[in-house]
């Protein structure tokens, strides 16, 4: 009889350690499968062009309603072409000619610059952009990587805590077997 009491004795020393086992591999389960997929980067990219999209329209758009505004302006002009000018209302009329003139090669100039090579007119705003999502992007990745060095070290601490406990119920269940065996 008193040896089968000493082998349930060292059974039951051992029952802590399994359940500490069970724990760390259920924590180390569930830790692991907490982990998320990242987000689809091609709808990023969708957006993206979305928005490059209308803004160029958006600058199209602009464009077309000050070259209406210039037509406007260059036949209000020609009807008051027909003033004198030597008078004092000649003269301003001179002054705004000179100066829709102007306005029209600039206006010239912007739309051979947008027909020509859209791609160019937009370089700059899409530099900023791209260098803000690039900026944005960095700071994702490294709020990733805390969250998961973060992760892995509550999974050491499991881990070594259930170590931990395994050795103490080891030790525990060792001191008790050599104590019954003198």
């Amino acid at each position: 009889m008193g040896k089968t009491k000493i082998q349930w004795i060292t059974r039951m020393a051992l029952v802590p350690s399994i359940i500490a086992g069970f724990i760390g591999v259920f924590v180390t389960f569930t830790s692991l499968l907490s982990i998320r997929p990242s987000k689809d980067p091609t709808s990023e990219l969708a957006m993206k062009l979305q928005v490059e999209i209308e803004d160029s329209n958006t600058l199209k758009t602009k464009y077309l309603k000050y070259q209406e505004y210039v037509d406007d302006i260059k036949l209000e002009l020609l009807t008051l072409k027909t003033t004198d000018s030597t008078t004092e209302v000649g003269a301003q009329i001179a002054l705004i000619h000179v100066d829709i003139v102007a306005l029209s090669s600039r206006m010239k100039s912007l739309e051979d610059a947008l027909l020509e090579n859209p791609e160019k007119a937009l370089a700059i705003p899409l530099m900023r952009k791209d260098m803000k999502q690039i900026e944005d992007a960095h700071k994702q990745s490294v709020a990733t990587m805390v969250r998961s060095i973060d992760r892995i070290y509550d999974q050491n601490k499991w881990f070594i805590g259930t170590m931990a406990l395994g050795l103490i119920t080891l030790a525990i269940s060792s001191f008790v077997q050599t104590r019954q065996k003198l």
